[in-house]
């Protein structure tokens, strides 16, 4: 029997998703606000509803009879997927306990802390940051929100100006009201990026 996927997002992240579905013989919806977007030009079905909208999806999951949800590599709309599947009590590859030990930066640090995982070096500021003493910082660092995704909210500072300024910008943006500043490592513009999937305790 055909098996129905919907797909949250229909943007370039869930393209492979869309693909890879289809040459498994599945048919594919894909769901978001927009008008338009890559992965629902080439979906069998394309739906236009906020992927934030749980109630409008769960309904559209049972009026068409799909058998599960996914999405692509996106921190946003993995939140809504995992959030829609635990609606429908379809299986999804990660729990809330372990979605907030990734969102929040915090957590993931104290996690790294507990089995002994090298992390960059943090400072702890308690008071309201226009009267907090900031002499224990060592510059630059860089501030960010603890629950924050997609660079939103982050400066790096070079002095204590800076860091005030910066540090009431990141709580604005934080949705939790909780700012992490962190020693910031200079890297002359080389980045690095890594993706990884385990399955059955392999990586």
């Amino acid at each position: 029997m055909n098996k129905k996927l919907l797909v949250l997002g229909g943007t370039t992240a869930s393209l492979d998703v869309v693909r890879v579905a289809q040459n498994m013989g599945v048919t594919v919806f894909v769901a978001d606000d927009q008008d338009e977007g890559v992965s629902k030009s080439i979906a069998d079905f394309d739906v236009k509803i906020s992927t934030t909208d749980y109630n409008a999806l769960v309904k559209y999951i049972n009026e068409n009879k799909i058998d599960g949800v996914f999405c692509g590599p996106s921190e946003f709309n993995l939140q809504n997927c995992m959030k829609v599947c635990e609606l429908m009590d379809f299986p999804f590859y990660f729990t809330s306990e372990q979605w907030e030990i990734c969102s929040n930066k915090k957590k993931f640090k104290q996690l790294c802390d507990e089995f002994d995982v090298p992390r960059v070096k943090d400072y702890e500021i308690k008071e309201d940051i226009a009267s907090a003493n900031l002499n224990h910082i060592e510059y630059p660092v860089i501030v960010k929100p603890v629950d924050g995704a997609s660079s939103i909210g982050i400066s790096v500072c070079y002095n204590e100006e800076e860091l005030r300024n910066a540090y009431d910008f990141a709580l604005r943006e934080s949705k939790l009201k909780e700012v992490l500043v962190e020693h910031y490592i200079d890297n002359n513009g080389v980045g690095l990026s890594a993706r990884y999937i385990i399955c059955d305790g392999k990586y």
